[in-house]
């Protein structure tokens, strides 16, 4: 849980089952602190589906809000700290700067991001978020909380449900990782399981 993962999987070998909230406290029980923070994480991660929710912009607080105006009414000032934060933007206020005017100035580092994001990002096939991929191998997760969980193929986008069950199959074709029963591995190693 240290990752911030919310999904709390069967520890024994071959099974995938998920663990029930009470049965992830019950088993976390002798430390408190644990418990707390996958509380904590389970409510970050519920809190963060509501689009009116807005988390305080000033990582000392930790503190949200409901904002139900929107950008109608873009500057949010935290009831905890009083910082102040655009909900158009989802950044510390930028003073001195008009949403619109705060667009123009960005414009062109975001051609750059949209580049970035271009060559080095996937849409994870369930839920169309952007996933990185930085080094390791091509099983992927789309990490929560933010991410749905889901497990899938960095090079196919394949489900990567039925590749632990079935073997590498279960890949689409044309992926390098493909192969029926009865072909050798690629690349001289195995993907069948993570």
């Amino acid at each position: 849980m240290d990752s911030g993962l919310t999904t709390v999987r069967c520890p024994s070998a071959n099974c995938i089952a998920e663990l029930a909230f009470e049965d992830v406290c019950a088993a976390a029980a002798a430390d408190r602190a644990l418990v707390e923070r996958y509380d904590s994480l389970l409510l970050r991660q519920a809190l963060g589906s509501d689009t009116s929710f807005v988390w305080c912009k000033n990582t000392s607080c930790g503190s949200g809000q409901f904002h139900p105006d929107g950008v109608a009414a873009p500057i949010i000032t935290c009831r905890r700290c009083g910082s102040k934060s655009c909900f158009q933007h989802d950044v510390v206020w930028h003073d001195g700067f008009t949403c619109s005017e705060y667009d123009a100035h960005r414009r062109p580092v975001n051609i750059d991001t949209a580049d970035y994001l271009r060559r080095y990002t996937k849409v994870c096939p369930h839920c169309s978020r952007m996933v990185e991929k930085i080094d390791g191998c091509d099983h992927m997760v789309c990490v929560r909380p933010g991410g749905c969980g889901s497990e899938f193929c960095w090079v196919c986008l394949a489900d990567w449900t039925p590749i632990r069950t079935y073997g590498n199959s279960r890949h689409n074709v044309g992926c390098r990782h493909y192969r029926t029963d009865d072909q050798p591995a690629v690349n001289n190693y195995d993907y069948d399981s993570d």
